[in-house]
């Protein structure tokens, strides 16, 4: 039993030999992410953060961007509380202005949020529309909301264009 502080040792060495080798494997799955793909993760983070912003208006059709973009194909002159304007162009100017308050967007980007509903014509369209035109490098986010609009239930498509500057 002489030998117990060394065997109390080898153990130790053992046990951190067994954690080292552990967190040597697990390091080699962690891969580092491309620009690409934070772009893209980005740009997509970005149109639900914008569609999820609470506008501080305390009328349904009006709560939330996404509610205004919807109330913009159901009935776009609906006033919000006491604003002036109607659901559309409040909209309009929301998504302006919380899209330019983003410094990456502002700086190096061009944008396009446009809104469409299958099977009608009009459109809810906010940004530089050149950004269609030109097949610069650009990043793409969609999403579809499910909104109700006059009794029927209808997909909005919503795109988030960025294209550089």
């Amino acid at each position: 039993m002489k030998y117990r502080g060394q065997s109390t040792l080898i153990l130790i060495l053992i046990v951190i030999m067994i954690f080292l080798g552990l967190g040597i494997f697990l390091l080699s799955f962690a891969g580092s992410i491309q620009k690409e793909e934070y772009m893209n993760t980005y740009t997509n983070n970005l149109l639900l953060s914008l569609l999820r912003t609470d506008t501080g208006y305390q009328d349904a059709s009006c709560k939330q961007i996404s509610d205004l973009i919807g109330c913009s194909f159901s009935n776009p002159n609906w006033h919000c509380g006491e604003a002036g304007s109607g659901c559309k162009e409040i909209g309009e100017n929301l998504v302006d202005h919380y899209i330019n308050k983003f410094d990456d967007v502002k700086n190096k980007y061009n944008y396009l949020l446009v809104a469409r509903v299958e099977g009608r014509t009009d459109t809810f369209v906010v940004g530089n529309e050149s950004v269609l035109e030109n097949r610069g490098d650009r990043l793409t986010a969609n999403e579809v909301l499910l909104k109700d609009i006059r009794g029927r239930q209808y997909y909005i498509k919503i795109t988030l264009i960025l294209e550089k500057k």
